[in-house]
């Protein structure tokens, strides 16, 4: 049930965004959020309704951060570097899951399952931060939405 909860936030967001070319700094806070967030809040429910429910909005974010990321690296790589980069970026992505896997088992041994939830689900807040935090670095001109108070 966990799995397809997850799966079926998966399943939603590739409907949703299927044919979208990839997305700002901002989306990609947003989904990043979606699925750290999720986790988090799965992690932390003792109810298996409100659990399943914090999983399909986690496998949401994971698809459609995980989709736009891909897109935006493929786009914005030049294209005779395009196949070594994305060779690269699967080695990364597949290559990192062993390790999180130990890491978890061992944060989950020390602490506690939750605590291993929580904790292997902050990094990807973080990014999203990051993330956030150097698309604004990186176009500090753009417009602001804020009002302004005073006019000259």
């Amino acid at each position: 049930m966990l799995i397809g909860a997850f799966g079926v936030g998966a399943v939603a967001a590739a409907f949703l965004l299927a044919g979208r070319v990839a997305g700002s700094s901002r989306r990609m806070f947003l989904t990043l959020s979606l699925l750290g967030g999720g986790v988090i809040a799965f992690s932390l429910s003792p109810y298996l309704p409100t659990a399943l429910v914090f999983l399909v909005v986690a496998g949401f974010g994971y698809l459609a951060s995980n989709t736009s990321a891909t897109s935006r690296l493929q786009l914005e790589v030049a294209e005779h570097q395009r196949g070594r980069i994305m060779a690269l970026w699967s080695v990364a992505f597949l290559g990192l899951r062993p390790v999180a896997s130990l890491a978890d088992g061992a944060l989950a041994g020390a602490f506690g399952v939750r605590a291993a939830g929580v904790c292997l689900a902050l990094p990807v807040l973080l990014g999203a931060v990051a993330l956030l935090v150097a698309g604004r670095l990186r176009n500090p001109a753009a417009p602001s939405r804020r009002r302004r108070i005073f006019t000259t």
